[in-house]
């Protein structure tokens, strides 16, 4: 069912648009009191209930997206689908250690603002972990930094098998060195 224009004549802070160049779309002119307008109207809309979504009952389904400007307060649980029925094609990832170790933390002010932010540039991410990077139609990029969990894990997962090892050589070096010292002991006696 698609959803009925929101009569714009009224509500000066939405423009809906329902064309061939547009599809479907909103844009919220003044976001706190168009989007509650928006949703009002989402929260009312009759579902079929013969449709699946996929999604649990309630659910409200984008398939186009959704861009936010400004902050995003979430007071629940956000994730994204993993599924091992929804992936193909997986393999562990190799040398994340190495991987981490080229990306470059920065802090930065975004332009004209004037707050300092922490985070990572995507064009140098992009040249070393591409599968986080989104570039949008205006060629302007965008990171996936709750990917950048898998790397981390697997970077430290191969560091402390890297510790573990020095560990166990250095004990083996302790070991053979007094070993030694006990025979200089005994030979001082």
């Amino acid at each position: 069912m698609a959803i009925q224009p929101i009569d714009t004549s009224t509500n000066t802070d939405i423009t809906w648009y329902s064309d061939a160049e547009r599809a479907e779309a909103v844009v919220l002119n003044r976001p706190s009191k168009a989007l509650a307008a928006v949703v009002n109207q989402l929260i009312n809309l009759y579902l079929d209930p013969t449709e699946s979504t996929g999604l649990n009952t309630g659910a409200i389904q984008m398939s186009g997206g959704l861009a936010v400007a400004k902050n995003v307060n979430l007071g629940g649980i956000l994730t994204e689908i993993s599924d091992i029925s929804k992936k193909e094609n997986v393999e562990d990832i190799s040398n994340a250690l190495s991987i981490i170790l080229q990306l470059r933390g920065v802090r930065y002010n975004k332009i004209g603002g004037s707050l300092t932010e922490i985070g990572f540039i995507a064009q140098e991410v992009d040249k070393i972990v591409p599968e986080i990077v989104q570039t949008d139609e205006d060629g302007i990029k965008s990171l996936s930094y709750a990917r950048t969990v898998a790397l981390i894990v697997e970077a430290v997962k191969e560091q402390q098998t890297n510790h573990k090892a020095d560990f166990d050589n250095l004990k083996t070096m302790v070991e053979e060195l007094q070993t030694e010292i006990n025979i200089l002991k005994k030979a001082k006696i």
